[in-house]
Protein backbone atom coordinates (compact mmCIF):
# COMPACT_ATOMS: atom_id res chain seq x y z
CA UNK A 1 0.00 0.00 0.00
CA UNK A 2 3.11 2.31 1.17
CA UNK A 3 4.51 1.66 -2.47
CA UNK A 4 0.98 2.78 -4.50
CA UNK A 5 0.42 5.78 -2.75
CA UNK A 6 4.17 6.38 -3.19
CA UNK A 7 3.72 6.27 -7.21
CA UNK A 8 0.44 8.31 -7.00
CA UNK A 9 2.46 11.56 -5.26
CA UNK A 10 5.23 10.98 -7.61
CA UNK A 11 2.81 10.50 -10.66
CA UNK A 12 0.91 14.38 -8.97
CA UNK A 13 4.74 16.07 -8.45
CA UNK A 14 5.77 14.94 -11.95
CA UNK A 15 2.37 16.12 -14.14
CA UNK A 16 2.47 19.43 -12.20
CA UNK A 17 5.77 20.47 -11.59
CA UNK A 18 5.47 23.71 -13.13
CA UNK A 19 2.13 24.38 -11.85
CA UNK A 20 1.13 26.56 -9.20
CA UNK A 21 0.88 24.63 -5.81
CA UNK A 22 0.66 25.79 -2.15
CA UNK A 23 -0.64 24.11 1.52
CA UNK A 24 -3.49 26.03 3.25
CA UNK A 25 -5.43 24.42 6.49
CA UNK A 26 -3.93 20.53 6.17
CA UNK A 27 -4.38 20.44 2.46
CA UNK A 28 -1.54 20.08 -0.54
CA UNK A 29 -3.07 21.38 -3.72
CA UNK A 30 -1.74 21.41 -7.30
CA UNK A 31 -3.77 23.97 -9.52
CA UNK A 32 -4.22 25.28 -13.49
CA UNK A 33 -7.07 26.89 -14.51
CA UNK A 34 -8.62 23.65 -16.48
CA UNK A 35 -7.39 21.32 -13.65
CA UNK A 36 -6.21 19.96 -10.26
CA UNK A 37 -5.58 17.88 -7.49
CA UNK A 38 -5.25 18.30 -3.51
CA UNK A 39 -4.56 16.01 -0.54
CA UNK A 40 -6.52 16.40 1.98
CA UNK A 41 -6.76 15.57 5.89
CA UNK A 42 -9.83 15.31 8.34
CA UNK A 43 -11.03 13.72 11.52
CA UNK A 44 -13.91 12.58 13.05
CA UNK A 45 -14.85 11.20 16.92
CA UNK A 46 -13.42 7.43 15.64
CA UNK A 47 -11.03 7.63 13.39
CA UNK A 48 -8.71 10.69 10.77
CA UNK A 49 -8.71 10.55 7.11
CA UNK A 50 -6.42 11.43 3.93
CA UNK A 51 -8.25 12.15 1.20
CA UNK A 52 -6.91 12.68 -2.64
CA UNK A 53 -9.43 14.73 -4.74
CA UNK A 54 -9.26 15.60 -8.45
CA UNK A 55 -11.46 18.02 -10.60
CA UNK A 56 -10.68 18.15 -14.86
CA UNK A 57 -12.67 21.14 -16.29
CA UNK A 58 -14.78 22.23 -13.37
CA UNK A 59 -14.38 24.21 -10.51
CA UNK A 60 -15.27 21.40 -7.90
CA UNK A 61 -13.28 18.52 -6.42
CA UNK A 62 -14.58 14.91 -6.23
CA UNK A 63 -12.36 12.42 -3.81
CA UNK A 64 -10.78 9.69 -5.77
CA UNK A 65 -8.90 8.13 -2.85
CA UNK A 66 -9.77 7.95 1.27
CA UNK A 67 -7.38 5.89 3.40
CA UNK A 68 -8.28 6.00 7.31
CA UNK A 69 -6.36 5.89 10.26
CA UNK A 70 -7.78 1.81 10.89
CA UNK A 71 -6.42 1.12 7.19
CA UNK A 72 -9.55 1.16 5.47
CA UNK A 73 -9.14 2.82 1.88
CA UNK A 74 -12.09 3.51 0.01
CA UNK A 75 -11.84 4.57 -3.89
CA UNK A 76 -14.84 6.71 -5.01
CA UNK A 77 -16.84 6.71 -1.74
CA UNK A 78 -16.34 7.68 1.90
CA UNK A 79 -18.51 5.51 3.19
CA UNK A 80 -15.89 2.29 4.27
CA UNK A 81 -18.24 -0.50 5.57
CA UNK A 82 -14.62 -2.94 4.98
CA UNK A 83 -11.06 -2.39 4.47
CA UNK A 84 -10.84 -2.03 0.94
CA UNK A 85 -14.18 -0.19 -0.58
CA UNK A 86 -14.90 0.50 -4.44
CA UNK A 87 -17.68 2.44 -6.25
CA UNK A 88 -17.92 2.60 -9.99
CA UNK A 89 -18.58 6.14 -11.33
CA UNK A 90 -22.00 6.60 -12.99
CA UNK A 91 -20.55 6.75 -16.47
CA UNK A 92 -17.85 4.17 -16.11
CA UNK A 93 -17.17 2.06 -18.72
CA UNK A 94 -17.00 -1.65 -18.77
CA UNK A 95 -13.60 -2.15 -17.32
CA UNK A 96 -14.33 -3.48 -14.19
CA UNK A 97 -14.31 -2.36 -11.10
CA UNK A 98 -10.58 -3.88 -10.75
CA UNK A 99 -8.31 -4.28 -13.57
CA UNK A 100 -4.77 -6.19 -13.51
CA UNK A 101 -2.31 -8.04 -15.70
CA UNK A 102 0.34 -10.45 -14.08
CA UNK A 103 3.23 -10.61 -16.73
CA UNK A 104 5.37 -12.34 -14.80
CA UNK A 105 6.73 -15.22 -16.85
CA UNK A 106 4.93 -18.28 -17.72
CA UNK A 107 6.73 -21.60 -16.40
CA UNK A 108 6.23 -25.13 -17.48
CA UNK A 109 5.31 -27.84 -14.88
CA UNK A 110 4.90 -31.59 -16.85
CA UNK A 111 2.68 -31.20 -19.86
CA UNK A 112 1.65 -27.98 -18.66
CA UNK A 113 2.16 -24.25 -18.91
CA UNK A 114 1.44 -22.42 -15.77
CA UNK A 115 0.64 -18.40 -15.23
CA UNK A 116 1.51 -16.77 -11.74
CA UNK A 117 -1.46 -15.61 -9.42
CA UNK A 118 -3.56 -13.42 -11.39
CA UNK A 119 -5.25 -12.71 -7.66
CA UNK A 120 -4.81 -14.16 -4.20
CA UNK A 121 -7.09 -13.16 -1.05
CA UNK A 122 -6.14 -14.94 2.21
CA UNK A 123 -6.89 -14.89 6.36
CA UNK A 124 -5.34 -15.90 8.59
CA UNK A 125 -6.72 -19.02 11.09
CA UNK A 126 -5.15 -19.90 13.73
CA UNK A 127 -1.57 -20.63 12.51
CA UNK A 128 -2.74 -21.87 9.05
CA UNK A 129 -3.76 -19.34 5.85
CA UNK A 130 -7.12 -20.50 4.33
CA UNK A 131 -7.62 -18.50 0.95
CA UNK A 132 -8.25 -18.21 -2.54
CA UNK A 133 -6.24 -17.81 -5.52
CA UNK A 134 -6.70 -17.84 -9.53
CA UNK A 135 -4.26 -18.84 -12.69
CA UNK A 136 -4.32 -19.43 -15.81
CA UNK A 137 -2.87 -22.97 -17.17
CA UNK A 138 -2.93 -24.72 -20.67
CA UNK A 139 -1.50 -28.03 -22.34
CA UNK A 140 2.04 -27.32 -23.95
CA UNK A 141 0.45 -27.85 -27.40
CA UNK A 142 -2.59 -25.32 -27.29
CA UNK A 143 -2.81 -21.91 -27.38
CA UNK A 144 -3.65 -19.75 -24.58
CA UNK A 145 -7.28 -19.20 -26.19
CA UNK A 146 -7.88 -22.73 -25.24
CA UNK A 147 -6.41 -22.24 -21.97
CA UNK A 148 -8.03 -22.82 -18.61
CA UNK A 149 -8.42 -19.85 -15.81
CA UNK A 150 -8.64 -21.90 -12.16
CA UNK A 151 -10.05 -20.74 -9.21
CA UNK A 152 -8.77 -22.31 -6.34
CA UNK A 153 -8.57 -22.58 -2.66
CA UNK A 154 -5.83 -22.69 -0.48
CA UNK A 155 -4.93 -23.82 3.41
CA UNK A 156 -1.74 -22.24 3.63
CA UNK A 157 0.02 -19.68 1.81
CA UNK A 158 2.94 -21.72 1.68
CA UNK A 159 1.70 -23.90 -0.75
CA UNK A 160 -0.37 -21.21 -3.47
CA UNK A 161 1.42 -23.46 -6.37
CA UNK A 162 0.04 -24.45 -9.43
CA UNK A 163 1.43 -28.23 -9.16
CA UNK A 164 0.59 -28.75 -5.01
CA UNK A 165 -2.04 -30.95 -3.64
CA UNK A 166 -3.34 -28.57 -1.55
CA UNK A 167 -4.56 -26.73 -4.70
CA UNK A 168 -6.73 -29.23 -5.60
CA UNK A 169 -8.65 -28.76 -2.06
CA UNK A 170 -11.61 -26.68 -3.85
CA UNK A 171 -11.53 -25.57 -7.45
CA UNK A 172 -13.28 -24.40 -10.36
CA UNK A 173 -11.95 -24.72 -14.17
CA UNK A 174 -13.27 -22.03 -16.44
CA UNK A 175 -12.01 -24.02 -19.91
CA UNK A 176 -11.41 -21.88 -23.15
CA UNK A 177 -13.21 -21.67 -26.08
CA UNK A 178 -16.55 -21.97 -24.62
CA UNK A 179 -14.99 -25.36 -23.09
CA UNK A 180 -17.24 -26.29 -20.04
CA UNK A 181 -16.71 -25.41 -16.60
CA UNK A 182 -15.12 -28.34 -14.24
CA UNK A 183 -15.81 -28.50 -10.76
CA UNK A 184 -12.99 -30.38 -8.11
CA UNK A 185 -13.32 -31.48 -4.57
CA UNK A 186 -9.89 -32.87 -3.22
CA UNK A 187 -8.50 -34.81 -6.56
CA UNK A 188 -7.26 -34.04 -9.81
CA UNK A 189 -9.93 -35.03 -11.68
CA UNK A 190 -13.14 -32.94 -11.83
CA UNK A 191 -15.99 -34.66 -9.58
CA UNK A 192 -18.19 -32.33 -12.15
CA UNK A 193 -18.03 -31.80 -15.27
CA UNK A 194 -20.57 -29.08 -17.38
CA UNK A 195 -20.09 -29.04 -21.16
CA UNK A 196 -21.96 -27.52 -24.46
CA UNK A 197 -21.55 -31.00 -26.58
CA UNK A 198 -21.98 -33.76 -26.59
CA UNK A 199 -23.46 -34.31 -22.95
CA UNK A 200 -24.11 -31.00 -20.95
CA UNK A 201 -23.66 -32.36 -17.08
CA UNK A 202 -21.30 -35.16 -16.15
CA UNK A 203 -21.47 -36.25 -12.38
CA UNK A 204 -18.66 -38.47 -11.18
CA UNK A 205 -20.11 -39.89 -7.77
CA UNK A 206 -23.55 -39.85 -5.87
CA UNK A 207 -26.70 -37.79 -6.81
CA UNK A 208 -28.40 -36.41 -3.87
CA UNK A 209 -31.65 -34.48 -4.18
CA UNK A 210 -34.41 -33.42 -1.29
CA UNK A 211 -37.74 -30.76 -2.10
CA UNK A 212 -37.50 -29.93 1.44
CA UNK A 213 -39.25 -26.41 1.04
CA UNK A 214 -42.44 -28.57 -0.47
CA UNK A 215 -42.60 -25.82 -3.45
CA UNK A 216 -43.74 -27.74 -6.61
CA UNK A 217 -42.34 -26.72 -10.02
CA UNK A 218 -42.50 -28.46 -13.27
CA UNK A 219 -45.13 -30.69 -11.65
CA UNK A 220 -43.30 -31.76 -8.59
CA UNK A 221 -40.02 -33.45 -10.39
CA UNK A 222 -36.86 -33.46 -8.67
CA UNK A 223 -34.72 -33.83 -12.03
CA UNK A 224 -36.44 -31.82 -14.98
CA UNK A 225 -34.69 -32.24 -18.59
CA UNK A 226 -35.47 -31.97 -22.39
CA UNK A 227 -33.62 -33.19 -25.16
CA UNK A 228 -34.09 -31.19 -28.53
CA UNK A 229 -31.40 -32.49 -30.80
CA UNK A 230 -32.88 -33.76 -34.08
CA UNK A 231 -34.23 -37.64 -34.38
CA UNK A 232 -32.63 -40.20 -36.38
CA UNK A 233 -33.80 -42.88 -38.34
CA UNK A 234 -33.10 -46.49 -38.50
CA UNK A 235 -34.80 -48.80 -40.57
CA UNK A 236 -38.76 -48.09 -40.61
CA UNK A 237 -37.86 -46.38 -37.18
CA UNK A 238 -37.47 -42.65 -35.76
CA UNK A 239 -35.10 -42.60 -32.46
CA UNK A 240 -34.53 -39.69 -30.03
CA UNK A 241 -31.59 -38.91 -29.23
CA UNK A 242 -30.64 -40.28 -25.01
CA UNK A 243 -32.64 -38.51 -22.87
CA UNK A 244 -31.07 -40.47 -19.82
CA UNK A 245 -27.20 -42.02 -19.67
CA UNK A 246 -25.89 -43.50 -16.38
CA UNK A 247 -22.81 -45.63 -16.64
CA UNK A 248 -20.29 -47.20 -14.48
CA UNK A 249 -16.49 -48.59 -15.54
CA UNK A 250 -15.96 -52.42 -14.86
CA UNK A 251 -12.48 -54.01 -15.84
CA UNK A 252 -12.26 -51.75 -19.00
CA UNK A 253 -15.82 -51.73 -20.01
CA UNK A 254 -18.93 -50.13 -19.33
CA UNK A 255 -21.91 -50.79 -17.81
CA UNK A 256 -24.68 -48.96 -18.00
CA UNK A 257 -28.25 -47.46 -18.48
CA UNK A 258 -29.31 -44.93 -20.73
CA UNK A 259 -33.31 -43.84 -22.08
CA UNK A 260 -34.55 -42.58 -25.78
CA UNK A 261 -37.92 -42.68 -27.31
CA UNK A 262 -38.61 -43.96 -30.89
CA UNK A 263 -41.72 -44.14 -33.37
CA UNK A 264 -42.68 -45.44 -36.07
CA UNK A 265 -41.07 -43.70 -39.00
CA UNK A 266 -42.70 -42.14 -41.91
CA UNK A 267 -46.41 -42.63 -40.71
CA UNK A 268 -49.23 -40.91 -39.53
CA UNK A 269 -48.79 -41.89 -35.65
CA UNK A 270 -47.81 -39.20 -33.55
CA UNK A 271 -44.74 -39.05 -30.63
CA UNK A 272 -47.49 -38.88 -27.90
CA UNK A 273 -47.88 -42.86 -29.64
CA UNK A 274 -44.21 -43.64 -29.47
CA UNK A 275 -42.22 -45.24 -26.71
CA UNK A 276 -39.84 -44.64 -24.29
CA UNK A 277 -37.13 -47.51 -24.14
CA UNK A 278 -35.15 -47.67 -20.79
CA UNK A 279 -32.44 -50.24 -21.77
CA UNK A 280 -29.13 -51.83 -20.47
CA UNK A 281 -25.96 -51.87 -22.01
CA UNK A 282 -22.04 -53.25 -22.05
CA UNK A 283 -19.96 -50.95 -23.53
CA UNK A 284 -20.25 -46.76 -23.67
CA UNK A 285 -19.41 -47.64 -27.27
CA UNK A 286 -22.93 -49.36 -28.21
CA UNK A 287 -25.56 -46.46 -26.68
CA UNK A 288 -26.91 -46.49 -29.90
CA UNK A 289 -30.69 -47.41 -30.66
CA UNK A 290 -30.10 -49.83 -33.41
CA UNK A 291 -26.88 -51.61 -32.13
CA UNK A 292 -27.30 -55.30 -30.98
CA UNK A 293 -26.32 -54.25 -27.20
CA UNK A 294 -29.25 -51.96 -26.97
CA UNK A 295 -31.15 -55.77 -26.55
CA UNK A 296 -29.19 -56.98 -23.03
CA UNK A 297 -32.21 -55.87 -20.99
CA UNK A 298 -34.88 -53.48 -21.95
CA UNK A 299 -38.23 -52.13 -21.13
CA UNK A 300 -40.34 -50.09 -23.86
CA UNK A 301 -43.07 -48.15 -22.30
CA UNK A 302 -45.60 -47.32 -25.04
CA UNK A 303 -47.03 -43.98 -25.53
CA UNK A 304 -51.37 -43.44 -24.80
CA UNK A 305 -51.61 -45.95 -22.29
CA UNK A 306 -50.58 -48.82 -25.11
CA UNK A 307 -48.94 -50.80 -22.51
CA UNK A 308 -45.06 -52.42 -21.33
CA UNK A 309 -42.94 -54.65 -23.04
CA UNK A 310 -39.62 -56.41 -21.43
CA UNK A 311 -37.26 -57.92 -23.25
CA UNK A 312 -34.03 -59.82 -22.38
CA UNK A 313 -31.36 -60.67 -24.91
CA UNK A 314 -33.36 -59.66 -28.43
CA UNK A 315 -35.55 -57.75 -30.30
CA UNK A 316 -39.05 -59.74 -29.41
CA UNK A 317 -40.45 -58.88 -25.95
CA UNK A 318 -40.67 -61.75 -23.28
CA UNK A 319 -43.28 -60.20 -21.16
CA UNK A 320 -45.98 -57.49 -22.66
CA UNK A 321 -49.02 -56.23 -20.26
CA UNK A 322 -52.09 -54.65 -22.44
CA UNK A 323 -54.94 -53.21 -20.81
CA UNK A 324 -57.05 -55.05 -23.26
CA UNK A 325 -57.58 -57.64 -24.44
CA UNK A 326 -54.89 -59.25 -22.22
CA UNK A 327 -53.56 -58.03 -18.98
CA UNK A 328 -49.80 -60.60 -19.10
CA UNK A 329 -48.37 -62.26 -22.21
CA UNK A 330 -45.57 -64.60 -21.75
CA UNK A 331 -43.43 -65.87 -23.96
CA UNK A 332 -41.84 -68.72 -22.45
CA UNK A 333 -42.27 -70.39 -19.14
CA UNK A 334 -43.69 -68.96 -15.74
CA UNK A 335 -42.21 -70.48 -12.28
CA UNK A 336 -43.86 -69.57 -9.62
CA UNK A 337 -44.02 -71.35 -6.01
CA UNK A 338 -48.03 -70.40 -5.79
CA UNK A 339 -50.62 -68.98 -8.51
CA UNK A 340 -53.59 -67.14 -7.05
CA UNK A 341 -56.44 -67.39 -9.17
CA UNK A 342 -59.41 -64.56 -8.13
CA UNK A 343 -62.22 -65.84 -11.10
CA UNK A 344 -61.44 -69.95 -10.78
CA UNK A 345 -63.99 -71.52 -13.25
CA UNK A 346 -66.35 -73.93 -11.22
CA UNK A 347 -68.08 -77.39 -12.58
CA UNK A 348 -70.84 -77.69 -9.35
CA UNK A 349 -73.11 -77.39 -12.22
CA UNK A 350 -72.20 -81.18 -12.91
CA UNK A 351 -73.85 -82.00 -9.32
CA UNK A 352 -77.23 -80.76 -10.03
CA UNK A 353 -80.33 -82.86 -10.35
CA UNK A 354 -80.83 -81.88 -14.11
CA UNK A 355 -77.39 -82.37 -15.45
CA UNK A 356 -77.76 -84.76 -17.93
CA UNK A 357 -74.40 -87.57 -17.70
CA UNK A 358 -73.44 -88.96 -20.83
CA UNK A 359 -73.56 -92.86 -20.22
CA UNK A 360 -70.47 -94.31 -21.29
CA UNK A 361 -71.23 -95.81 -24.42
CA UNK A 362 -71.94 -92.73 -25.96
CA UNK A 363 -68.67 -91.01 -24.59
CA UNK A 364 -66.57 -94.14 -26.23
CA UNK A 365 -68.50 -93.37 -29.49
CA UNK A 366 -67.49 -89.41 -29.11
CA UNK A 367 -63.77 -90.70 -28.21
CA UNK A 368 -63.50 -92.94 -31.14
CA UNK A 369 -64.52 -90.30 -33.31
CA UNK A 370 -63.13 -87.08 -32.45
CA UNK A 371 -59.99 -88.04 -30.31
CA UNK A 372 -60.50 -86.10 -27.04
CA UNK A 373 -63.05 -86.05 -24.43
CA UNK A 374 -66.25 -84.41 -25.07
CA UNK A 375 -66.47 -80.47 -24.02
CA UNK A 376 -63.26 -80.18 -24.06
CA UNK A 377 -60.98 -78.65 -26.96
CA UNK A 378 -58.94 -80.43 -29.68
CA UNK A 379 -55.23 -80.31 -29.29
CA UNK A 380 -55.84 -78.45 -33.10
CA UNK A 381 -58.08 -75.82 -31.42
CA UNK A 382 -55.52 -75.43 -28.42
CA UNK A 383 -52.82 -74.90 -30.92
CA UNK A 384 -54.23 -72.37 -33.09
CA UNK A 385 -56.74 -70.50 -30.69
CA UNK A 386 -54.56 -71.16 -26.94
CA UNK A 387 -56.05 -72.31 -23.95
CA UNK A 388 -57.42 -70.36 -21.40
CA UNK A 389 -55.91 -71.64 -17.88
CA UNK A 390 -59.51 -70.98 -16.19
CA UNK A 391 -61.20 -72.55 -18.33
CA UNK A 392 -59.65 -75.59 -19.14
CA UNK A 393 -59.40 -76.16 -15.01
CA UNK A 394 -62.82 -75.71 -15.16
CA UNK A 395 -63.59 -78.18 -17.77
CA UNK A 396 -60.51 -80.48 -16.13
CA UNK A 397 -62.97 -80.50 -13.26
CA UNK A 398 -66.00 -81.27 -14.72
CA UNK A 399 -64.75 -84.22 -16.02
CA UNK A 400 -63.48 -84.90 -12.45
CA UNK A 401 -66.82 -84.64 -11.17
CA UNK A 402 -68.45 -86.66 -13.76
CA UNK A 403 -66.19 -89.60 -13.41
CA UNK A 404 -66.98 -89.07 -9.78
CA UNK A 405 -70.47 -89.57 -10.66
CA UNK A 406 -69.41 -92.12 -12.72
CA UNK A 407 -67.90 -93.93 -10.40
CA UNK A 408 -70.93 -93.65 -7.92
CA UNK A 409 -73.18 -95.27 -10.60
CA UNK A 410 -70.94 -98.51 -10.51
CA UNK A 411 -70.55 -98.82 -6.83
CA UNK A 412 -74.36 -98.88 -6.35
CA UNK A 413 -74.17 -101.13 -9.48
CA UNK A 414 -71.30 -103.50 -7.91
CA UNK A 415 -73.34 -102.99 -4.40
CA UNK A 416 -77.13 -104.47 -6.32
CA UNK A 417 -74.75 -107.30 -7.85
CA UNK A 418 -73.25 -108.18 -4.26
CA UNK A 419 -76.59 -108.48 -2.98
CA UNK A 420 -78.14 -110.65 -5.53
CA UNK A 421 -75.06 -112.68 -5.77
CA UNK A 422 -75.19 -113.30 -1.83
CA UNK A 423 -79.16 -113.99 -2.10
CA UNK A 424 -78.30 -116.51 -4.69
CA UNK A 425 -75.35 -118.44 -2.86
CA UNK A 426 -77.80 -118.52 0.74
CA UNK A 427 -80.62 -120.05 -1.43
CA UNK A 428 -77.25 -122.71 -3.07
CA UNK A 429 -76.58 -123.03 0.21
CA UNK A 430 -80.28 -124.24 1.30
CA UNK A 431 -80.70 -126.57 -2.03
CA UNK A 432 -76.92 -128.20 -0.77
CA UNK A 433 -78.62 -128.83 3.09
CA UNK A 434 -81.76 -130.29 0.91
CA UNK A 435 -79.75 -132.24 -1.11
CA UNK A 436 -77.37 -133.69 2.15
CA UNK A 437 -80.76 -134.30 3.70
CA UNK A 438 -82.08 -136.47 0.83
CA UNK A 439 -78.90 -138.18 0.46
CA UNK A 440 -79.14 -139.14 4.59
CA UNK A 441 -82.64 -139.93 3.67
CA UNK A 442 -81.71 -142.01 0.49
CA UNK A 443 -78.84 -144.02 2.65
CA UNK A 444 -81.68 -144.60 5.13
CA UNK A 445 -84.08 -145.96 2.88
CA UNK A 446 -81.26 -147.97 0.98
CA UNK A 447 -79.69 -149.33 4.83
CA UNK A 448 -83.85 -150.17 5.47
CA UNK A 449 -84.30 -151.83 1.93
CA UNK A 450 -80.99 -154.09 2.31
CA UNK A 451 -82.43 -155.22 5.92
CA UNK A 452 -85.81 -156.26 4.48
CA UNK A 453 -83.87 -157.97 1.33
CA UNK A 454 -81.97 -160.09 4.38
CA UNK A 455 -85.13 -160.65 6.05
CA UNK A 456 -87.34 -161.87 3.72
CA UNK A 457 -84.13 -164.36 2.22
CA UNK A 458 -84.35 -165.86 5.65
CA UNK A 459 -88.13 -166.29 5.56
CA UNK A 460 -87.95 -167.76 2.42
CA UNK A 461 -85.69 -170.62 2.95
Amino acid sequence: MKKIFTIILLVFISQHFFAQSYLINKTLIWNTPSFGHKIYSSSSNDRSYLNISSRHNSSGYKDIITITSDRRVGINTETLFSQFNIISPKNSDNNGLIYGANLAPMFTLGDKKYSKNLFLLQTKVYSNILGLHSYAYKNNTRDWSEGTIRLSSCIDATTYKQNNWWNNLNWIDFIGNAGGIDFGIGTNEPVVSIRKDPNNLNIRGEISITNESGNVSNNGCLIYGQNKASMTTFGDKDYSKKLLLVHTKINGSYLGLHAYAYKKSNSTVDWSDGTIRLSSQVDNYYYEPNNKWNNLNWIDFIGNAGGIDFGIGKNDPCVSIRKDPNILSVRGTIKAEEIIVTKPGTADFVFEKNYKLRKLSEVELFINKNKHLPDVPSAKQMKAEGTSLTEMNKLLLQKIEELTLYTIKQEKALKEQSNILKEQRCALNNKDAQINNLKKDIKIMNENIQKLSEAINKLTK
